[in-house]
């Protein structure tokens, strides 16, 4: 994958085209059974905006009039998804910023993810024609995207054809497509799953982008964030935790949050991002944490080098124990507080929650 160059965020008001589009251009649909073309046209089926498939060599599709280009749509849509091979994407990508599109997504593989510079340089393009038009772009090499409040599959993946589309209160933001899809299949046992994006190769929009904007919805109550690596998730440097875990940084694209905020931490990827020693720079990510009253849980694997500080660090300020079944967490001096830890399965999402013992 190759990284974009730092920028701000975009907004939730920038990507709100791709996210709730109105209109969906579809860019090599096809009436031809098992292609991508059918299969998005298929998944879009119950999308409740305007579909404009687009092919010089049909007329119509279905029940649908089927264009001959970009150019001949009776308006600019909010959203073009590309289902066209690579060697015609770029071309493709240009028509659609010339159109006035909203957004773009490319399904095309075979760019930053191959091992050699004509693939970067071609996703390199891909990137400056969108930024240049202002055209938000999701992919190329991704599934593109879910909005069931819309009751929209912007994807090619034949099994959701077949998906429930009930609106939840759960997103899900994935670098892979294939992991990430695997998850939102939640849906399939009545999770309430709002949104799935995949995000590829992120040549433009990247996971960043998108939590930033889910963390803006007030429908959305979680988000589900699978990242493989980022430039810039929450635009972090990548130098310093203390800087990068600032609560404030964090509020900033959390604005309907309220605490408690559970800060959930993979140790081994902290180690490769922040160095072995990544423990002894989180004090002050660990002073908001115990200030504002909120969690911390760090997850540690076999390789991982921080387990020792980590384990010191539990046993001075934090002890858990089971006792009869319940878990009991209380802290040490000068950290007294004494609770229980029980889990509120019975909206369908387990909620943790902590409960004073006197």
């Amino acid at each position: 994958m190759l990284s974009p160059e730092r920028r701000a965020a975009y907004s939730r008001a920038e990507l709100e085209r791709l996210i709730a589009p109105r209109s969906i251009a579809v860019v090599g649909a096809s009436p031809r059974a098992g292609s991508f073309g059918m299969r998005t046209l298929e998944n879009l089926a119950q999308y409740a905006g305007e579909v404009f498939p687009v092919n010089a060599k049909y007329e119509s599709i279905g029940a649908l009039r089927c264009y001959a280009s970009l150019a001949a749509l009776p308006q600019a849509p909010d959203c073009v998804v590309l289902v066209v091979p690579r060697e015609g994407a770029e071309s493709a990508l240009e028509q659609a910023a010339a159109a006035g599109a909203g957004s773009a997504i490319v399904f095309a593989s075979g760019y930053g993810e191959m091992a050699h510079d004509e693939a970067g340089r071609a996703q390199r393009r891909l990137t400056d024609i969108a930024r240049a038009a202002r055209m938000p772009l999701l992919g190329p090499n991704c599934m593109g995207l879910v909005n069931h409040a819309l009751r929209a599959g912007v994807t090619f993946l034949s099994e959701y054809a077949r998906a429930p589309r009930a609106p939840g209160s759960i997103a899900i933001v994935s670098q892979s497509g294939a992991l990430g899809y695997s998850l939102a299949q939640a849906w399939d046992r009545g999770l309430g799953i709002r949104y799935f994006f995949s995000c590829g190769n992120s040549a433009d929009i990247d996971v960043g982008d998108l939590v930033a904007a889910m963390a803006e919805d007030p429908e959305v109550r979680a988000i589900a964030c699978l990242f493989e690596g980022a430039a810039s998730a929450l635009r972090l440097e990548g130098q310093n935790p203390d800087t990068d875990l600032k609560w404030s940084a964090i509020e900033h694209h959390l604005p309907q949050a309220n605490h408690p905020f559970l800060s959930y931490v993979s140790f081994d990827t902290m180690e490769a991002v922040y160095g072995e020693r990544v423990v002894d720079s989180m004090t002050g990510h660990l002073s908001s944490v115990r200030r504002n009253r909120d969690l911390f849980v760090g997850v540690v694997g076999e390789t991982t080098k921080s387990t020792a500080s980590l384990a010191d660090f539990a046993h001075v300020h934090l002890r858990v124990e089971n006792l009869d079944g319940t878990v009991v967490l209380y802290g040490q001096k000068p950290f007294t507080g004494l609770y229980a830890l029980s889990f509120d399965v019975g909206a369908g999402l387990p909620r943790a929650m902590l409960h004073p013992i006197a």
